[in-house]
């Protein structure tokens, strides 16, 4: 599988921003306790961050992640949280922080396309792993904002690096039952980014930049809104009714499945 890798400086850049813009979104919050998404709180959802973030500078340092299971990660996270008994923001706010600083300095003297042992044992390069802080703080970042009706926008440069950086684990978040009997390779083009060709066959699902298998759907997608979609933010009908999403090909009715190829990491 040869797939694109995300520009280091560009990457760290964005989630520096990121995680210093949810921080400060944090310590201007009124109500920790207003739901921000499931059955979380505010206060919640900032430990879980802040659990995130930690796991990923230990992870780092090589000593591995809390999450055993990479297909049982809510549960992981579920248990964490209840175990955390802070919910001061400013106090998860500083926490988040602390890790972030541990985790750049690691990531300065680290080979980015080096393999860290990820949640369940998964080894994933490096900039994967930080792509997904990345999204964390801007997804979460999201969710926060909306509870506290605070207009927030995911920003197409940093989604870009989120979605290409992503990629190398999406294999391992195959939606069996999507999959089964499917047949198909995908062109997907991220405006602004790469081309990259998705392969479902055989029950398995494999991304490159390169294909000898004829293209049955093409998709142009808006890069936050791909990433808004794929972590059920928004709806796809949404996406497509403002043209962020748009199909053609041979097959272009095979675009409706694949928003579901692979459940959100």
């Amino acid at each position: 599988m040869s797939l694109p890798v995300i520009d280091k400086d560009a990457t760290l850049e964005a989630a520096e921003e990121r995680t210093r813009s949810f921080t400060r979104l944090l310590r201007s919050i009124d109500d920790p306790s207003a739901t921000a998404i499931g059955h979380w709180s505010i206060a919640e959802l900032a430990s879980h961050v802040g659990q995130v973030y930690d796991a990923f500078s230990r992870l780092l340092r090589g000593e591995g992640s809390p999450v055993k299971d990479h297909r049982q990660m809510a549960q992981t996270w579920d248990r964490l949280v209840a175990e955390d008994s802070e919910r001061d923001l400013s106090a998860l706010a500083d926490r988040i922080e602390a890790s972030w600083k541990e985790s750049r300095n690691v990531l300065a003297l680290k080979e980015w396309t080096e393999s860290v042992s990820w949640h369940g044992g998964l080894d994933v390069p490096t900039y994967c792993a930080t792509a997904m802080i990345l999204n964390e703080a801007s997804i979460h970042g999201l969710d926060v904002a909306r509870a506290a009706k605070v207009d927030r926008r995911l920003g197409a440069s940093h989604a870009l690096l989120a979605v290409f950086g992503m990629m190398p684990v999406l294999p391992h978040f195959i939606n069996r039952k999507t999959v089964k009997g499917l047949e198909a390779t995908y062109e997907l083009r991220v405006r602004g980014g790469w081309w990259v060709y998705v392969t479902v066959a055989e029950g398995e699902v494999t991304l490159s930049e390169v294909t000898d298998r004829p293209v049955d759907c093409r998709i142009s997608a808006d890069p936050a809104a791909y990433l808004l979609v794929g972590f059920n933010r928004t709806s796809q009908w949404s996406a497509i009714a403002k043209g962020q999403l748009v199909a053609w090909g041979r097959k272009p009715w095979l675009s409706l499945a694949f928003a579901k190829l692979f459940d959100s990491p």
